[in-house]
């Protein structure tokens, strides 16, 4: 009976010791390689490769940063890899929660969503920064549900752009009353960024954790040089993946019946999310 009892204790062992234990680099990486095929699909921009280092330092909790030149001009963007101690669907409702940004997203005082098209939405965000003139921008997100449907809802991607014309839109909402936070003269005295393109690719991984890719392809614009942007930039993307992370550790906290969560990549309900 000895092997009998051995063999039992092990098959009830097993399932938690393998969700216990955090996946190690090459285990990253082979997880990362299994879902090739299915990455295809992705519609954000193309992401750096990661190194054998790389998936090191990100299995350990270390975020890994690469820059890269953007077409066109002397800046650079931006990638942060990231694995974070929560699962994807919690990034997910803090990031597409755009109404709220400015709650706990670095300099960012207001977000209003203008108008909802389903797998689209018209999102306004306007940015304070020291020293400088303060930024804001229309963009256009997009999720893509395909993706999450082909990945067995695994893998979840927003992904953005600038929408052509944003000073006249502006002007237009800020007319209508939409644009509730920022005044008329700071509205006026704001640069508009001549480019704001991003993704946010999340990964739902075997071990719980979550592996998160966040590009920014943006140009903020105006007198600042593009040294300056170039040095202050990357530090300032790993914050604000720092305090997504930290708000999608509490996120059923931040919705209800009064304020109702968003929906999943393909603009279904996100199942995981209980609320009373």
């Amino acid at each position: 009976m000895r092997p009998l009892l051995l063999l039992v204790g092990a098959l009830l062992w097993a399932p938690h010791a393998r969700a216990a234990d955090p996946l190690d680099g090459a285990g990253l990486a082979a997880h990362l390689e299994s879902l090739e095929a299915t990455l295809t699909e992705r519609q954000g921009g193309t992401l750096p490769q990661l190194s054998e280092s790389d998936f090191v330092r990100l299995a350990s909790g270390e975020p890994v940063i690469m820059q890269q030149t953007m077409e066109g001009t002397d800046t650079l963007g931006a990638t942060v890899f990231h694995v974070a101690e929560v699962q994807a669907w919690q990034i997910w409702l803090a990031i597409c929660d755009r109404d709220h940004h400015e709650e706990f997203m670095p300099h960012i005082r207001e977000g209003v969503c203008l108008d909802d098209f389903g797998h689209s939405r018209l999102v306004y965000q306007y940015l304070s920064l020291p020293a400088v003139k303060d930024r804001h921008w229309i963009i256009r997100t997009r999720t893509n549900g395909p993706l999450w449907a082909t990945s067995g809802h695994t893998v979840w991607e927003s992904y953005w752009e600038l929408e052509p014309d944003a000073q006249s839109l502006i002007e237009a909402y800020a007319e209508q009353g939409v644009i509730e936070k920022i005044t008329s003269d700071e509205i006026d005295a704001a640069v508009v960024t001549p480019r704001n393109d991003g993704c946010w690719l999340l990964i739902d991984l075997p071990d719980g954790r979550c592996f998160i890719a966040y590009q920014d392809l943006s140009d903020i614009g105006g007198k600042i040089p593009s040294w300056l942007v170039n040095e202050f930039g990357p530090g300032g993307l790993v914050k604000l993946v720092r305090e997504v992370e930290k708000r999608a550790a509490n996120i059923d906290q931040h919705f209800g019946t009064d304020r109702p969560p968003p929906a999943a990549p393909d603009g279904s309900k996100v199942e995981q999310l209980q609320l009373p």
